[in-house]
């Protein structure tokens, strides 16, 4: 793999053209090693005239064409060996662009990337002149987001504003460093869409099956209550928010990446709730190393940052993650003390195994703390060697060893 890899004259170029072939090209134009974006998206759009004009319509139009390259942050964050592809990579769009008149491009990255990106503007046309701020989702955003929608089913629906209120102020809920007391929160100023769309998903879809009428008129405080059985709203909220904290999780461990690298699901979950939460349930940056970042392998991070649970943090000066919001911190830590208490009913050898050897790890590899005799046979037995962790490996690895040597004494 590595060797083809550096078969490649440029990666950023490679990679785009992939992401482009996977989603749109229908495998049909090859990518190669060598492969420019000007050769790519000529004959990108020959396959796409022709396929126009196999219609009905006796006149062909030439239509412009835009492409839009999301997260264009990680041409500066990703393939960090590779740095002097980048200006290449640069004049190759500024080349394409050039050839095709109807050709447009929409680079769309986070701000605190754009100075960064100031280098590169005198290869493109217009010097990167045209920009345009996207505002992160503020209250009134929100609230439209809950109450539009919904007016336009048949027959409509009504979501009050009170209702709509309570919800987005509930995620909007940061916590105050330095604040008197421990678990102090206030009203923030932005709401992920993400969270609000899972809020809102789970919220409908609860509504529906509570509710008598198959299209029921509208959701009021009084329903909000009612779906949360009695309780504080933000029960309903972790919930929903700790369901979509466990499907990414599924979603990640399933990538072959993941399967690559021997991820197990008690390093990763030990991960969110060691290293990105504090023992005082605030959230921590953690910094991105070359190949890693505390402990994770960066493509599983990078999976992690694109399914919108983590995000990319430049705040120090230094690439990092974190949480993308406070409000996950709580569904976060209820979600693995849920799976933690699961796994050791299930399997209860395992689990203490696994927790000896984070505390092994943690105090320094201390010999006295490896497993022996009959603990090491039956930690051996129920441990299953293709799904634990490296520290546990590393754990049991050590403690066969002294075994051994006990034994030939």
């Amino acid at each position: 793999l590595q060797d083809k890899i550096e078969e490649i004259d440029n990666i950023f170029v490679y990679n785009l053209l992939l992401s482009i072939n996977n989603q749109f090209g229908r495998g049909k134009l090859p990518v190669g090693p060598k492969s420019t974006i000007h050769e790519y998206l000529h004959a990108f759009s020959d396959e796409e005239s022709y396929a126009d004009e196999e219609g009905d319509d006796d006149e062909y139009e030439t239509l412009p064409q835009i492409l839009i390259i999301d997260q264009f942050e990680e041409i500066l964050t990703t393939n960090l060996g590779r740095w002097q592809q980048r200006e290449d990579f640069f004049k190759q769009l500024s080349a394409a662009m050039m050839a095709d008149p109807q050709l447009w491009v929409v680079l769309s990255m986070r701000e605190d990337y754009v100075a960064a990106m100031e280098p590169y503007a005198h290869l493109l046309p217009g010097r990167m002149r045209a920009r345009f701020y996207m505002q992160r989702m503020e209250e009134r955003a929100a609230l439209d987001a809950i109450i539009e929608p919904p007016k336009k089913l048949h027959p409509p629906c009504t979501f009050t504003e009170d209702a709509a209120r309570i919800l987005v102020q509930n995620l909007q809920r940061v916590r105050i460093f330095g604040a008197e007391e421990a678990d102090q929160t206030h009203i923030g100023q932005f709401v992920e869409p993400v969270q609000l769309q899972v809020v809102c998903y789970q919220l409908w879809r609860n509504h529906l099956e509570d509710s008598d009428d198959p299209d029921p008129s509208d959701i009021t405080v009084d329903d909000l209550v009612r779906l949360a059985d009695g309780q504080d709203l933000s029960l309903f909220v972790n919930n929903a928010l700790g369901q979509f904290y466990e499907s990414v999780l599924e979603e990640v461990l399933a990538e072959p990446a993941a399967g690559h690298a021997a991820l197990a699901e008690s390093q990763l979950r030990d991960w969110f709730s060691n290293e990105l939460i504090t023992k005082d349930k605030t959230r921590r940056s953690v910094f991105r190393g070359p190949t890693t970042t505390a402990g994770i392998p960066n493509e599983i991070v990078r999976l992690l940052e694109n399914r919108f649970l983590i995000r990319a943090d430049t705040r120090f000066g230094a690439a990092g993650y974190e949480l993308v919001h406070d409000r996950l911190v709580e569904p976060i830590l209820r979600a693995n003390d849920a799976w933690r208490e699961a796994q050791l009913r299930a399997n209860p050898i395992a689990h203490a195994t696994y927790r000896a050897a984070q505390t092994w790890a943690a105090q320094g590899q201390p010999e006295d703390q490896l497993y022996r005799d009959r603990q090491l046979r039956e930690a051996l037995v129920h441990v299953d060697s293709k799904t634990i962790d490296d520290t546990t490996q590393a754990f049991l690895h050590t403690s066969e060893e002294a075994q051994m040597k006990r034994d030939s004494e």
